[in-house]
């Protein structure tokens, strides 16, 4: 097992209270595996990154009531102590790209700042300059091919999808354990998209590295997940390995996910309705009594206005009264 979390439970602050985001959160990564963490825009995907790494302010509280990373007991230790650990395993790829890099330096600068001495695993000899060769060598993998240009400027003078490259490409220069990516193809084009899902790929392979991609659509990714986590209001509602959770949800939010995804050989009408939940995911808070699908659920219930509990398959789990496909689940049994 390399990452262990239990009861990770987070409070966001308001203007006049602190507000619970997630509750009861458990995260279990084994070591080489590629797991996603798919959730609607608003139900905690970042917020949940930012208190595992310790990156968060006084508007935060945290707490946790397990905490293991590779075989380092990091429950009972301060942020600063817990966040100087995790930096030099973990790799992060933000959201907004160009706001986490430095305005003010130049790309090459960032980048070769980045590459710590422990990156460097060839000849002593070709020490001087590696960090040259690495950063414009892993510039190519991204798909930047003319690097000079690129590495003179500033965050500012790049467009927000090369900002995005750059930070993948700093992110596994530095050959992290456990490489975290929150949404990394968003707004790139489809051939971007596969190339970079590939270089993943191809890392955690020759690096035995391990992958948590946190996503709002299972389309483009859903061929690299190994196990996927299914996020609604800051909870875990369904729980399995890809083709479990893909071929046969369980869950309505699983499923509806699902449906949103494209199929091209399927033929669209003119002013066809879209198969979607109603209504929009709630503020956390106004998140409903009970499952927080609830008022959007096509199968709510009274039973519904009590928190559903959790029910174990062959390898997963989901909360839900009223499951869906569960004829597969019992003839698999």
């Amino acid at each position: 097992m390399l990452l262990d979390i239990r009861n990770l439970t987070i409070l966001l602050r308001n203007e006049t209270s602190y507000v619970q985001v997630c509750k009861n959160f458990d995260l279990m990564i084994n070591d080489g595996e590629i797991c996603s963490l798919v959730g609607s825009s608003g139900s905690g995907k970042s917020l949940i990154i930012k208190a595992i790494m310790g990156m968060y302010g006084h508007d935060m509280k945290v707490t946790v009531d397990y905490f293991k990373f590779r075989d380092m007991d990091l429950t009972n230790l301060s942020v600063s102590e817990r966040r100087k650990i995790l930096s030099k395993e973990v790799g992060i790829i933000f959201q907004e790209a160009r706001a986490s890099l430095d305005p003010e330096l130049p790309i090459g600068v960032q980048m070769r700042a980045s590459l710590n001495n422990s990156c460097f695993d060839d000849k002593w000899y070709r020490w001087p300059f590696w960090r040259f060769r690495a950063v414009n060598n892993i510039l190519h993998k991204v798909g930047i091919k003319n690097t000079k240009p690129v590495l003179r400027s500033l965050p500012y003078q790049l467009s927000e999808v090369l900002c995005q490259k750059i930070i993948i490409a700093m992110a596994l220069s530095r050959k992290p354990k456990l490489l975290i990516a929150d949404s990394p193809i968003s707004g790139m084009t489809s051939t971007s998209q596969v190339q970079i899902l590939k270089l993943f790929h191809s890392y955690i392979e020759n690096n035995n590295g391990t992958l948590l991609y946190i996503t709002n659509d299972l389309g483009p990714a859903s061929n690299l997940m190994d196990n996927i986590k299914m996020l609604y209001c800051g909870q875990i509602v369904e729980s399995g390995p890809k083709e479990q959770v893909i071929n046969s949800p369980h869950h309505p939010f699983t499923q509806s996910m699902i449906n949103a995804i494209p199929e091209f050989n399927r033929q669209v009408k003119v002013k066809m309705k879209l198969d979607v939940l109603r209504g929009d995911p709630p503020e956390f808070t106004q998140t409903p009594i009970g499952c927080p699908l609830g008022p959007r659920c096509p199968h709510a219930d009274r039973e519904c206005n009590t928190m559903p509990p959790v029910v174990k398959t062959k390898n997963g789990f989901f909360r839900c009264y009223y499951p869906l496909n569960m004829e597969k689940e019992n003839e698999s049994k």
